[in-house]
């Protein structure tokens, strides 16, 4: 988006574009990637150096606001995002402003208030909160804290401050979402929203995609007991237990407590219950500033404690390092990114093999920021047409990609089903004489005349079915072999959700997990195009190796691998019982096989990573048959499934 300037999805992050456009400018020197991490990297430090300033400002020692923000800045979240183009290091900034500029103000825990200073602090935290919603639309949790700070400054300065403050926040939240019509005007290369119209517009800055879903806000205590596990990983066994001591050492300053609470709570409720984030531990990025806050408070209580004279200064430096080292030594390996490709590999096998002048439709949100990043930024594959799929059903989106990309997707039927607009784009295709592909098979009825025929981790669509397998579309380079085995921390995010939106489970998986579905699927889509083609060896091969991918049972890939070994696989197998006292997990069907190899030892690709086989296979000639003379029983042993 920075690089063309381009309107972002809901609700449109103005004051990050205008802040991030003059990191930009150094792209000519060092890449316009690290120009854009490098604004992330300079925001999240800022934001440790203001949060230090706060402890110091609610009195505790220079020591204990170092130690505090340095082990900010070395907690996963975010060193995280401060080596990533996203919003969260801005956001935190903004979060550590506000505190800092209230406890200056109605938060100072004072006998005499000075009535100036605290309406002068009002505003200046007015002004920043306000722009912090063109940031992330997570400051919403804050407004507990705001409307608190509010009484406080009415008390303090009077009713003026408080209307002055109001309108500081009403102007400076307001104005900057007024660029997105004219950036949208502008026909830059990726529009994410409507916001020429009023309806539009207003939709799209107060989130009403997400807001107006009632299933994306939805009670797991799953993700509720995990919010204590993430707390624990960002502060450590000496950092949580620093945070009931800076409590008790906050107890008289009672308004200062308040505000950090406020300031915490409702941040980590809001990102409970949000299941759609699948990032909810960046989301609580915003509540470990004002616990870090505390946390230094407490370490602050304990050097006090301490008895003057070298003694102390020894012990006060050990107990700070305690603080930072751990987070620095475990940390480190796992947010080393020096050599890290993989974002830029997917994204090239995302593309590598489409057909020249390809039509591509996308519907992941990462599939779709690494391929905008490729085409617009290296000018990778820019003879490719890339259409959003969760757009395409919008007559004002089909209006943009006939204004920019020539495509006729009739836009003047307005808003349309998506298996219309699946049809609009099959029909640009045929009279433009362009092929056709999708990055998932898309959630739509049957057409007739139609196939969606596997290519790759892709699906083509076509008239009539090919005759021989292009394997090129499953040629996939990766430039770091060992990507698969790089240390990793599980905090990303699958929802399984049932036919009412319910959560059913939540599973936390790394960040490559999405490279790895991307092999997975290419192996079953290869599978599959194996399987029809009665080539069951390779189709055996193709769901063994989607199996150790996985490296958990899929009882739907479990029985595609057995039909191939039984259908004349190598070896060949066959089914040699009816009923086995083992079913594959999520199905109801029985699956017993037993394998003749004619004294050749069977081998499959073995299990790496740690995972086991995906199935146990024994040569004949290693079998040992007993004899059961038990009536109404099978002579023999049976192996397998």
């Amino acid at each position: 988006m920075l690089h063309c300037l381009g309107v972002p999805f809901q609700p449109g992050f103005p004051v990050y574009l205008i802040l991030a456009w003059p990191f930009t400018w150094l792209a000519p020197l060092i890449g316009f990637a690290y120009s854009v991490h490098m604004f992330s990297a300079v925001f999240a430090a800022a934001a440790c150096g203001v949060t230090a300033l706060s402890i110091r400002r609610l009195g505790g020692s220079a020591l204990a606001a170092l130690a505090a923000g340095l082990a900010l800045a070395f907690s996963y979240s975010l060193w995280s995002q401060a080596t990533n183009a996203e919003v969260y290091a801005p956001h935190a900034l903004f979060v550590a402003l506000m505190l800092y500029f209230l406890f200056a103000g109605p938060l100072a825990d004072e006998s005499n208030p000075d009535a100036r200073r605290s309406s002068r602090a009002f505003f200046a935290a007015s002004v920043v909160y306000g722009l912090s919603f063109g940031v992330h639309p997570m400051t919403a949790a804050n407004t507990p804290l705001y409307l608190y700070a509010a009484l406080l400054a009415f008390r303090i300065s009077g009713a003026k401050s408080v209307v002055t403050g109001f309108a500081a926040f009403a102007a400076s939240g307001a104005l900057p979402f007024l660029i997105l019509p004219l950036l949208s005007m502008r026909d830059p290369y990726l529009v994410m929203g409507d916001v020429l119209s009023v309806r539009g517009f207003i939709h799209h800055v107060t989130m009403g995609t997400f807001v107006g879903n009632q299933a994306n806000f939805l009670w797991s205590w799953e993700r509720f007991f995990s919010v204590g596990r993430e707390y624990f990983l960002q502060f450590f066994v000496l950092g949580v237990v620093l945070l009931p001591l800076g409590l008790w050492a906050m107890r008289r300053r009672r308004r200062a407590l308040a505000g950090l609470l406020l300031a915490a709570l409702p941040t980590a409720l809001l990102a409970v219950v949000y299941v759609k984030g699948g990032e909810y531990d960046m989301w609580l990025i915003a509540s470990y500033v004002p616990l870090a806050v505390i946390a230094g408070m407490g370490l602050d209580a304990v050097l006090s404690a301490l008895r003057e004279g070298a003694v102390r200064r020894v012990a006060a430096g050990g107990l700070a390092a305690a603080v930072v080292v751990p987070q620095l030594w475990i940390n480190f390996p796992l947010l080393d990114r020096r050599h890290d490709v993989l974002p830029v590999d997917y994204g090239k096998n995302l593309m590598r093999n489409l057909d020249e002048n390809a039509i591509y439709v996308v519907r992941s949100d990462s599939a779709s920021s690494i391929i905008a990043y490729l085409q617009g930024v290296e000018d990778y594959r820019r003879d490719v047409t890339v259409i959003w799929e969760a757009f395409v059903v919008k007559g004002w989106y089909r209006e943009y990609v006939r204004r920019v990309y020539g495509l006729d997707l009739e836009p003047e039927r307005g808003d349309v089903p998506l298996v219309e607009a699946v049809a609009f784009v099959f029909n640009a295709s045929r009279k433009t004489n362009r092929p056709l592909f999708f990055n998932t098979m898309p959630h739509i009825p049957p057409i007739r005349g139609v196939l969606f025929e596997p290519a790759g981790t892709m699906f083509k669509m076509v008239t009539e079915p090919s005759k021989t397998i292009a394997l090129k579309y499953w040629d996939y380079k990766y430039t770091d072999p060992d990507w698969m085995t790089r240390p990793a921390r599980t905090h990303g995010q699958r929802v399984d959700r049932d036919d009412r939106g319910r959560v059913t489970s939540i599973e936390r998986v790394p960040y490559r997990q999405d490279a790895i579905d991307f092999q997975t699927q290419a192996e079953i889509n290869l599978g599959n195009v194996y399987f029809a083609g009665k080539h069951f060896v390779e189709a055996a091969d193709r769901y063994a190796e989607a199996l150790r991918l996985i490296g958990k049972d899929d009882g739907a890939i479990q029985i595609k691998f057995a039909e191939s070994l039984y259908l004349g696989g190598h070896p060949r197998a066959e089914r040699s019982c009816a009923r086995s006292s083992r079913r594959v997990r999520n199905t109801r069907r029985p699956i017993c096989i037993s394998a003749r190899s004619r004294g050749r030892k069977i081998t499959w690709p073995k299990p790496r990573n740690g995972m086991r086989a995906p199935w146990r296979w024994t040569p004949r000639w290693r079998r040992r048959w007993p004899t059961s003379k038990a009536p109404g029983k099978r002579r023999g042993r049976r192996s397998g499934g």
